[in-house]
């Protein structure tokens, strides 16, 4: 019988346990190999223990105290190290004055080197942070002088742009980003006063000095120096966008300032005032300036593919609106298709949604515009409530419902392409502030630099919104008069296009019930629960507003249109006398509201105030503040 022969054994496979095991031994080999090895091993350690949230502030102390013992004198050689930055890092954050002052101290005259690497610029970020003042000034001398370098370095650009932020004042600022203006301002040659620090005194500055030397030559030197301003500012912003660094807020600046250095105009001393206030105003820029529009035409393949990168800030909007301006019909088409992406989130931005209604204004191409900006707003019920109940992404509608106000701002329309398209409660004035209005095009210069008229295409573009805003406003109706922002855009709706349909449906509303919220409901007791739902939509704050505002609009001119109906169809829904006298009794709000639609020069309402007036005793009775004030119309 022959003897069974046995294969050869496996190794068994190493457990997971193992596996782990040996990689941390693997790991903390490699840490140990490095210089200083031994000392951040033990630093990550404790580094570890200082930041946690539930360490007392007595034991902190203590922790950040040996840190600084174990790396004092080896700082500058791992401060680019992704675990040393970080342990260097919470020295600065936790530590006393002394211990950040012996921090920056090791790191004195290499803090421009250390914030062009990828971890060590951290560390320089938290330093200018917690630094003392005295600190904190002394560290900042050593970037005077090497902005230039730094801004244009992808890496460093973020330190000098925390810097910009949220750590100089507007006048340190304004002086560092004199340094792009070229060698000339390289050491800030002007006094240091805020009155001297923007582009403008710069500007001024050039200008005075060449004027005070009487020669004939001046205004052409002048002019010179300040081209010479706008081509060093221009081959900097060349380079930030190479590297992708104009959606930092100091690049903003940079651009702004490039636009206000290329303008052609001379300055005068009296004229000098009248400068871009870059620091606190939003004056659009003159795009019909030859000086502008090169500029514009220089920076433009450089940011119409990241305009919406540069909407984060006032003067980065200031720049996308010159560009949508000055741009040609190509580079707007760029621009509207970058803004469909993030559509919602722009227009709910301050600034952002500035630049989708200077789109709506200049575009030609209202096809482009309906499909890409309009018709993602209108998609569905829930996109449009989005947008009519938020305080910013309402105004592209608003925009086009209410038209620019002002007498020059109508002879302009006119002369663009001729009269409104609707009667309107309010101009473009009542729902954007001065500064926003200052940002936009004015209808000259739309019409300045678009070919179709500015009344065709906004009738245009009106027409794609009829049918779904009216219908949107009719299905929600209730809910769009007691929302604070929803409220102006039904109003306008109804003012634009006052169908049969929509102002039946407002004045249903108006004399509904406004439901309670659930919260609300729960919280209270029953009584007060009760209370609440009774109430009617028409004592609702921004209701009441939004219907005292149409039906007391009603003149004797609309009466001959037909656009008071809504003040006859509220006396529909409203019914009979008794329901008019229950309804005064209701409150102030309500009682008001009565009064302007008995009011209205309408034959109609004027029999129902004659109706009433022969209840006077009994509406005077009621004693509330409401009924008080209708007594006076009776």
């Amino acid at each position: 019988m022959s003897k069974r022969t046995s294969r050869p054994s496996r190794d068994a496979a190493p457990s997971a346990t193992d596996s782990r095991q040996e990689k941390k031994r693997a790991r903390l080999e490699r840490q140990l190999s490095k210089k200083h090895g031994e000392v951040l091993v033990e630093a990550k350690l404790i580094w570890n223990k200082v930041r946690e949230k539930s360490r007392s502030a007595e034991s902190r102390a203590t922790l950040v105290t040996r840190l600084l013992e174990l790396l004092t004198g080896k700082m500058l050689d791992v401060a680019d190290r992704h675990d040393a930055a970080r342990v260097m890092q919470s020295i600065v954050q936790y530590g006393n004055d002394a211990q950040c002052a012996a921090v920056a101290a090791e790191l004195e005259h290499k803090l421009c080197d250390l914030s062009k690497k990828p971890h060590a610029r951290f560390v320089v970020m938290r330093l200018l942070k917690h630094a003392p003042k005295a600190l904190r000034a002394k560290l900042l001398k050593e970037f005077e002088g090497q902005a230039v370098a730094l801004g244009t370095n992808a890496r460093a650009a973020l330190v000098l742009e925390f810097a910009y932020d949220k750590v100089l004042s507007s006048t340190e600022a304004a002086y560092m980003l004199q340094e792009f203006y070229g060698n000339e301002f390289k050491l800030a040659v002007f006094k240091r006063e805020a009155s001297a620090a923007s582009i403008g005194a710069v500007i001024d500055a050039i200008w005075e000095e060449e004027r005070t030397k009487r020669s004939s030559m001046a205004a052409a030197t002048a002019a010179e120096r300040q081209a010479a301003v706008a081509i060093s500012l221009k081959r900097s912003l060349a380079r930030q966008a190479a590297k992708g660094l104009l959606t930092l807020a100091f690049v903003h600046q940079l651009l702004s300032d490039f636009l206000d250095a290329s303008t052609t105009r001379e300055r005068t001393a009296e004229g000098s005032s009248a400068f871009a206030a870059s620091a606190h105003a939003w004056p659009a820029v003159d795009v019909r300036d030859e000086g502008v529009a090169a500029a514009i035409a220089d920076i433009m393949p450089l940011v119409r593919e990241v305009c919406p990168g540069l909407l984060s800030t006032r003067l980065g909007l200031r720049c996308v609106l010159a560009v949508i301006c000055a741009g040609g019909a190509k580079d707007r088409k760029m621009v509207v298709r970058q803004m469909r992406e993030s559509l919602l989130d722009l227009c709910r931005h301050p600034f952002a949604v500035i630049a989708v209604v200077q789109l709506i204004d200049v575009v030609d191409d209202t096809v482009l515009v309906r499909k890409t900006l309009l018709q993602p707003m209108v998609a569905d019920d829930e996109t449009l409530w989005a947008h009519v109940s938020d305080r910013h992404a309402r105004k592209p509608f608003l925009a086009l419902l209410a038209p620019f106000g002002g007498e020059a701002a109508e002879a302009a329309a006119a002369a663009a392409g001729g009269g409104d398209v609707g009667p309107t409660s309010r101009t473009r004035n009542s729902y954007f502030t001065q500064q926003e209005r200052e940002a936009l095009a004015s209808p000259e210069m739309i019409t300045a630099v678009s070919k179709k008229p500015l009344a065709k295409r906004r009738t245009e573009l009106l027409a794609f919104l009829n049918a779904p805003l009216v219908a949107f406003c009719v299905a929600n109706a209730a809910a769009m008069l007691c929302d604070e922002y929803a409220s102006d855009v039904l109003v306008e709706t109804a003012r634009m296009w006052p169908t049969a349909e929509l102002l039946a449906a407002i004045a249903a509303a108006a004399f509904a019930v406004e439901e309670a919220e659930e919260a609300d409901a729960e919280e209270a007791d029953a009584e007060e629960a009760n209370a609440e739902a009774k109430a009617l939509v028409c004592e609702n704050l921004y209701a009441h507003a939004a219907l005292t505002r149409l039906v007391r609009e009603a003149t004797a001119e609309s009466v001959a249109k037909g656009a008071d109906a809504l003040a006859v169809t509220m006396l529909g829904a409203a019914g009979d006398t008794d329901a008019l006298v229950a309804c005064a009794k209701r409150g102030s709000r309500a009682a008001t509201l009565v009064g302007a639609v008995l009011t209205c020069p309408h034959a109609k309402c004027a029999a129902s105030l004659k109706a009433l007036a022969k209840r006077k005793a009994v509406i005077k009775a009621f004693g509330t503040a409401g009924s008080a004030a209708l007594v006076k119309l009776l």
